[in-house]
C-alpha cells in the first residue's frame, strides 16, 4: 500500500498484513478481511418453462447488475445481481458421519463452509459456487446459489441448486441429477420434453401399451397416465392431488407416482432419441439409469418451488480478490494504557496489602469511662489475631497513663 500524507506531501510504501497493521500519526490501518474485488464470471442459462430448451450465455461481474431478456413460453425481463463467487466450499461429505453439520443435514447437503474447522479425512472441497439474485418486473426477488461441479450424495452425482426469499432464511436445495457427461444438459432436455404435448402423448402411449390389463384397458391407462404426467409437470406431486379430498390423496399418490415414473422413463428414451443419444433399457431395476430417473422425478417434484424463470450454471470465472481495511484512531490511547497499568498494579497489590478496620466505642461507665474496641479484615489469619492483641495492649497502656 502507498500512503500519502497530504500535509507534508510525503509518500511511502508499506506492507500491511493481518496481524501487522500500519500505525501513522495516531491512525492504525488493519487488514480486516478479504472480499470479492469484481470477479468476472461466465454463465449458461437454461429456460425453466415451455418446450424449448435453447440455452444462452451471460457474462457479468460480481457486485454489478445485468439485464436479462427471458424468451420462451413466458417472456419477461429480469435483473441479475451477481452477489458472491466462492471458489472453495469445504464440507463433511461422509455418508455415515454422526453428527453431521445441522445445516448440511436439514437443508439437503447445503455447502456453506460450516465444516471448515473439522479435521477428518471426509472433508471435501466441492468446488466453486455462484450466488445471485433475480429481480422481476414486479420488484420481487429471490436469492439463488448454484454449484459449478456435481456432488456425490447418496451414491448419486447431483447438482445442488439453492433458493431462499431473503438472506434471513436458509437455502432450500434441489438435487438435479448429472448425466453421463457430468452436466445438467440431459435433465434440462427432459424438462423441455415434459412440456411437449406430442412427446408426452407418445410416452404415455408406450407406457399403456406395456402395462395395460383387463381392468385397465390401453386407452384408459394412456389417458390416466397423460393426465398424471401433465399435472405432475405443472405442479409436482401437489399438482396430482390438489383436487382430491384429504382421505383419497394417499391412495391417488400410490397409484399415480409409479405410473409417472415409468412414463417419465419412456419420455426420457424419446428425448434421448430426439437429441441423438443412445436409448436405454427401461426393464432393468436398481441400475444407474433407474436411479437417475428417480432423482429426476424428485427434482421435477421440487421445481414448482423454484421460482426462477431460468437456471444459471457457472461455466468459467476469473477470480479477483480485494482486501478490506479498517482504520481506527484512538486519541486517548495513552490514558487508557495508563489506567490499565494502574488497574493491574491495584489487582496485584491486593495480594500483599491487607485492609484492616478498627472501631472504638467510648461511653461513660459507673467508675469512669468504658472503652470497647474491635478490629476486622477481609483476610483473617494468625498475624491478624496477634496484631489485634498488640493493638489492645498498646491501647491499654495509653489509657492507663
Amino acid at each position: 500500500m502507498v500512503i500519502t500524507d497530504h500535509e507534508t506531501g510525503e509518500s511511502f510504501e508499506r506492507l500491511i498484513e493481518v496481524n501487522e497493521p500500519l500505525q501513522y500519526k495516531g491512525v492504525t490501518l488493519y487488514q480486516s478481511s478479504l472480499d470479492d474485488g469484481g470477479s468476472s464470471v461466465s454463465l449458461t442459462g437454461y429456460p425453466l418453462s415451455g418446450p424449448g430448451n435453447k440455452t444462452f450465455h451471460v457474462s457479468g461481474t460480481v457486485g454489478k447488475q445485468t439485464e436479462l431478456a427471458i424468451k420462451g413460453a413466458a417472456p419477461q425481463d429480469v435483473r441479475l445481481d451477481l452477489t458472491e463467487l466462492r471458489v472453495i466450499n469445504v464440507e463433511d461429505m461422509s455418508g455415515d458421519a454422526d453428527p453431521q453439520p445441522r445445516v448440511f443435514r436439514d437443508h439437503v447437503a447445503s455447502v456453506t463452509g460450516s465444516a471448515a474447522s473439522k479435521k477428518n479425512e471426509d472433508l471435501t472441497n466441492v468446488g466453486p459456487s455462484i450466488s445471485y439474485r433475480l429481480v422481476g418486473d414486479d420488484g420481487q426477488s429471490y436469492e439463488y446459489i448454484n454449484y459449478m461441479l456435481p456432488i456425490t450424495l447418496d451414491d448419486s452425482s447431483v447438482f445442488l441448486a439453492g433458493v431462499r426469499p431473503s438472506a434471513a432464511e436458509p437455502y432450500r436445495y434441489i438435487r438435479i441429477p448429472a448425466d453421463e457427461d457430468g452436466s445438467i444438459d440431459e435433465f434440462m432436455d427432459l424438462r423441455a420434453a415434459l412440456e411437449d404435448p406430442t412427446l408426452v402423448r407418445q410416452a404415455t402411449a408406450r407406457f399403456a401399451a406395456e402395462n395395460a390389463s383387463a381392468q385397465l384397458p390401453e386407452p384408459t391407462l394412456a389417458k390416466a397416465a397423460q393426465g398424471a404426467l401433465e399435472s405432475f409437470a405443472a405442479g409436482g406431486f401437489d399438482g396430482i392431488i390438489q383436487n382430491a379430498s384429504q382421505q383419497d390423496r394417499e391412495r391417488i399418490l400410490n397409484f399415480a407416482v409409479p405410473m409417472v415414473q415409468v412414463s417419465l422413463a419412456e419420455l426420457r428414451n424419446l428425448m434421448r432419441a430426439k437429441t441423438g443419444r443412445d436409448t436405454l433399457d427401461n426393464n432393468g431395476t436398481g441400475d444407474e439409469d433407474t436411479r437417475w430417473t428417480q432423482m429426476a422425478l424428485l427434482a421435477f417434484a421440487n421445481l414448482p418451488d423454484y421460482p426462477a424463470p431460468v437456471f444459471l450454471t457457472l461455466d468459467n470465472f476469473e477470480h479477483v480478490q480485494a482486501s478490506v481495511f479498517q482504520a481506527t484512531r484512538s486519541p486517548g490511547k495513552l490514558t487508557v494504557y495508563l489506567g490499565s497499568l494502574f488497574l493491574v498494579i491495584g489487582v496485584f497489590s491486593m495480594f500483599y496489602i491487607r485492609d484492616r478496620r478498627v472501631w472504638v466505642w467510648i461511653r461513660p461507665g459507673e467508675q469512669g469511662t468504658d472503652i470497647t474496641a474491635a478490629m476486622t479484615s477481609l483476610r483473617r489469619n494468625l498475624d491478624f489475631t496477634q496484631e489485634f492483641d498488640r493493638f489492645r495492649k498498646a491501647f491499654e497502656r495509653q489509657t492507663s497513663e
